[in-house]
């Protein structure tokens, strides 16, 4: 069976990630490695940054995160950024994958790309997979239903907009039936849980278009059709 990877980042927005965690599955949800790399030049660097009150929230998870990551270092690799670009594009390879899954995959594409930087010539096979978007997959297959919507209403998972909220936090809250779930925002267990909401996507035996179509939008164009 084609093999993929899910992988998650953690880091400030406009910074290179400090945390890269990911599992190489496929679609039965066999694991075939896993990967827990802490960014040592990364670290510094988002702690360092200068925060504005719009921040305010990143700033407090991140410094949290990091703070844990330190405390518990035996649960990562400490790595410079070739060493993480090296193990993720030799795992590609060797595994043969085609597909990197994330949540929110373009932030995750993202941060991979700062860490490149000018290298993509050096580490050819992160730039050849696809990046496919498990947020929109579990929306589109689980997410769309009057059953969700009332869910999110009860629990009082609503944005200060009134939009219903679809982080994997509350999702995989919504199908596991616990509603005080909550992720601990560090690469690897992220991927886990995502890797769960995926194959909850893929159980359903439905087409998933794996690209990005803005879900929290789709969600509320459900609600404003059903009149919800």
């Amino acid at each position: 069976m084609q093999k993929i990877i899910v992988l998650d980042v953690e880091g400030m927005s406009g910074k290179r990630p400090y945390d890269v965690g990911f599992i190489v599955t496929d679609r039965n949800g066999t694991i075939y490695e896993t990967f827990s790399l802490a960014c040592l030049p990364c670290i510094w660097e988002n702690l360092s940054v200068t925060f504005v009150t719009s921040q305010e929230k990143a700033k407090v998870m991140t410094h949290r995160n990091i703070k844990e990551i330190l405390e518990t270092p035996d649960k990562y690799q400490w790595l410079t950024i070739d060493e993480v670009l090296t193990i993720l594009n030799n795992a590609i390879r060797r595994h043969k994958v085609k597909a990197i899954w994330a949540y929110n995959c373009t932030f995750d594409k993202s941060m991979i790309a700062k860490l490149l930087d000018g290298k993509e010539e050096i580490y050819p096979d992160i730039c050849q997979v696809s990046w496919c978007d498990i947020w929109s997959a579990i929306i589109m297959t689980r997410c769309l239903t009057k059953k969700y919507v009332k869910y999110c209403k009860a629990h009082n998972f609503v944005t200060d907009n009134g939009n219903i909220k679809t982080s994997a936090e509350v999702v995989y809250g919504y199908l596991t039936k616990d509603k005080d779930f909550e992720e601990e925002h560090t690469g690897l267990s992220d991927c886990r849980i995502e890797l769960k909401i995926l194959l909850s996507a893929f159980k359903t035996k439905k087409k998933i278009k794996s690209d990005i179509r803005q879900p929290w939008r789709l969600v509320k164009d459900f609600c404003e059709r059903e009149g919800l």
